[in-house]
């Protein structure tokens, strides 16, 4: 058994590039062979609500793991590893796989043109920690299993902020632009009145559907540095400085992350459903700072960013249009769950309908002890109609650099679920939440 992994991060990656290794080293035959990874279920295959969004993300880290093996041992020859899209595609949104039986699923494979699964299994171990367990089924044979235990911190899911309320630090919108129109309005959020159960942690947004259907929309962040850096239920005072501290903000959209991974050694993107605190983030400064885009600017906090004075709101303002690509983004657009960007067997259901801003604060010298907060998951909200579709593509400038030092949990969480208004499952509305 492998030593405890923090993260789903490091122990995605090193599974992946054992996995590359025992692909290298064994006769898979002279064809090319596509490879097929799955997400990982408990022992009789079901993803449970304990695991939350952790079997995705730890199936994009040794997607991105094994594309990075292939890529730098000149094995493409050999080799070509599906990503989730093209999963999708090639399963058809369906396809068999048992950890128990690797025969039946050999054959299952087989029938979808994929010559290697990579399947697992993701159970808590009495200690709440995670047993991952891991084999590589080929035409031909099936490898050893590939064992870490996974930290409960890299699996659980964050805790939102809403059993302590909002902080205010950090403000979102939702920005539509109704049928006819050609100017955005801001959508109404909402807690349920019913704050057990199902509604748990969830704020929500009922959408109009007859003005907003297949309607483009954005999400505005907005970081408030008038109030203090404080994280819920952890012991810790704002430093000297935290009035300039920068946030980045790793946002989803029904599982996906809002900024889509760029294929290694290709200008091509794909979506990217790794865990939080890895994929590329949206960065909040305060009012009065900006950070301009600069090839060789490097300093204890930032690279290939110099951070300058500026008038407000300066770069504490992010309008996100769509799905970020390069300078163009996908544009959201609401639309059906069956057309969702995260729809097909790559994604967990329970994503599709759900917004989720993750913000992650810059770790400053001045800053004192830090301690993570208390792991309460967010309910398991069924999937309903609503789904966010990648529009067509609008103009969505970015810059690209580098914060050196963030926390590897974040300080406040956002799960925002939206709703056709017509949904006779909704939830009773509650006030409007106060920003």
């Amino acid at each position: 058994m492998g030593a405890t992994n923090p993260n789903l991060q490091s122990a995605g990656t090193e599974i992946g590039a054992e996995i590359g290794e025992y692909l290298s080293s064994n006769n898979t035959g002279a064809a090319k062979l596509q490879i097929g990874v799955f997400r990982f279920g408990d022992a009789s295959g079901i993803v449970s609500a304990e695991m939350g969004i952790a079997p995705t993300q730890l199936q994009g880290h040794i997607m991105e793991s094994l594309t990075r093996h292939v890529k730098t041992n000149n094995l493409a020859h050999r080799f070509a590893v599906l990503d989730i899209d093209e999963l999708d595609i090639t399963t058809g949104g369906s396809v068999a796989v048992k950890y128990s039986d690797p025969a039946f699923t050999r054959i299952k494979l087989s029938n979808k043109g994929i010559g290697i699964g990579v399947i697992g299994t993701l159970q808590r171990r009495p200690d709440g920690d995670f047993d991952c367990k891991v084999k590589v089924i080929t035409p031909n044979s099936v490898s050893n299993v590939f064992e870490r235990i996974v930290s409960k911190a890299g699996v659980d899911p964050f805790t939102p902020s809403w059993d302590s309320k909002i902080s205010g630090r950090f403000s979102i919108k939702v920005m539509a632009k109704p049928i006819g129109s050609s100017n955005f309005e801001e959508l109404t959020l909402r807690r349920a009145a019913d704050q057990s159960g199902e509604f748990r942690n969830v704020i929500y947004m009922f959408v109009d559907r007859a003005r907003f259907a297949g309607q483009p929309y954005q999400i505005h962040l907005r970081n408030n540095e008038s109030k203090s850096f404080v994280l819920p239920n952890a012991l810790r005072r704002p430093g000297p400085n935290d009035a300039d501290r920068t946030f980045g903000v790793s946002l989803y959209v029904d599982g996906v992350s809002a900024i889509f991974q760029q294929q290694i050694g290709s200008t091509d993107f794909r979506k990217d459903i790794r865990h939080p605190a890895y994929v590329s983030k949206f960065l909040l400064t305060p009012s009065t700072r900006k950070l301009t885009e600069k090839e060789n600017a490097d300093s204890a906090r930032f690279k290939g960013f110099e951070y300058e004075n500026a008038s407000p709101p300066g770069h504490s303002h992010w309008k996100v249009k769509g799905f970020q690509k390069d300078q163009t983004a996908a544009s959201f657009v609401f639309g059906t769950a069956a057309h969702s960007v995260g729809a097909g067997s790559s994604q967990n259901v329970n994503q599709i309908g759900l917004i989720s801003a993750f913000f992650y604060a810059e770790e400053l010298e001045s800053d004192v002890s830090l301690e993570p907060a208390d792991i309460l998951p967010p309910s398991q909200v069924r999937a309903r109609e609503i789904g966010t579709i990648a529009g067509p593509d609008v103009q969505s400038q970015v810059s690209r650099g580098i914060i050196k030092n963030f926390y590897q949990f974040p300080a406040e969480v956002w799960h925002l679920k939206y709703l056709y208004d017509d949904d006779s499952t909704n939830p009773d509305p509650g006030p409007p939440i106060q920003q």
